[in-house]
């Protein structure tokens, strides 16, 4: 009996970052002598390491898969390789969205904008999904991927283009939660009971909290959801919060109010209360973080 070699068609991601490679050729072509130069200079050295890793970490992962025997058809190759916007389309993008920026700076805020907010909070939120073979590969991709963000970010150096970007990832965090998703109640300095908190029954509470909030007026804890490892100052003031779930609890504690798992939720909401407290006694700030 003989045996057959699987092979399979190349899936093609020489486009995969092509977008990312001409915001830095256009930002070094109207980058200023001197430090702005050199500082893009410096990110473009960075990308071509990424760029490396990242081919690498693409073929671990296809050898992976096959090596468990899932082996994509010609069909399905195709059609993955179909997915992706053509050459013009990119081009195209380019030409609206990066040559008509201002200065070096304005084409790396276009694309970091762009690129860094919803498709890294979009990467992180399928590691969950991942097979365990190629979990912690994806994990540890995911974890350079961010980290040349925040070079990006460096580079640029503007307070304004930070806030831009959290914001985003913020609302991208609000869009990938999912009924399942546990929600942490996080203070900066970090309060001592914060990781004891029943994470699993405030996620499964919070949509119910969110109709409460607009019935009753209140404002809706998904204000307050940030990205893990945010910086301190866009937490937001724990008095602020603490209002917002102190009205929470008085809304649901109320005699004849119905709420499936009301003390389920009653419960996880005094430990938000008791973080909170602690949080404004330490002046601490604080955001709600998505588990994905």
């Amino acid at each position: 009996m003989t045996t057959t070699n699987r092979t399979e068609a190349k899936i093609d991601i020489s486009l995969a970052n092509y977008l990312e490679k001409r915001a830095l050729e256009i930002a070094l072509s109207r980058a200023a002598p001197g430090a702005e130069r050199t500082a893009i200079e410096r990110l473009a050295a960075l990308r071509a390491e990424l760029m490396t890793q990242r081919a690498a970490h693409h073929e671990r992962i296809v050898a992976r898969r096959h090596a468990r025997g899932d082996f994509y058809s010609d069909a399905k190759v195709k059609s993955i390789n179909a997915l992706g916007p053509s050459r013009n389309e990119l081009d195209m993008t380019v030409d609206d969205h990066y040559a008509k920026q201002d200065g070096a700076k304005g084409v790396l805020q276009a694309h970091g904008l762009a690129s860094f907010a919803y498709r890294l909070v979009s990467e992180r939120s399928n590691l969950g999904l991942m097979t365990p073979d190629i979990a912690d590969d994806a994990g540890g991709m995911l974890a350079l991927e961010e980290a040349f963000a925040n070079e990006w970010a460096a580079t640029i150096a503007d307070p304004a283009y930070n806030a831009q970007l959290a914001q985003r990832r913020r609302e991208a965090a609000k869009l990938f939660r999912t009924s399942n998703s546990p929600m942490w109640l996080v203070a900066q300095p970090a309060c001592p009971s914060q990781k004891g908190m029943d994470a699993e029954a405030l996620g499964r509470a919070w949509s119910k909290l969110e109709s409460i909030s607009g019935e009753v007026g209140l404002a809706s804890l998904s204000n307050y959801v940030g990205i893990d490892g945010q910086a301190a100052e866009d937490g937001a003031p724990a008095t602020e919060v603490l209002a917002a779930v102190e009205g929470l609890l008085a809304a649901i504690d109320t005699p004849g109010k119905k709420l499936p798992a009301k003390k389920a939720t009653l419960a996880v909401l005094e430990e938000v209360r008791a973080i909170l407290q602690w949080a404004v006694q330490h002046q601490a700030r604080v955001y709600f973080d998505v588990e994905f």
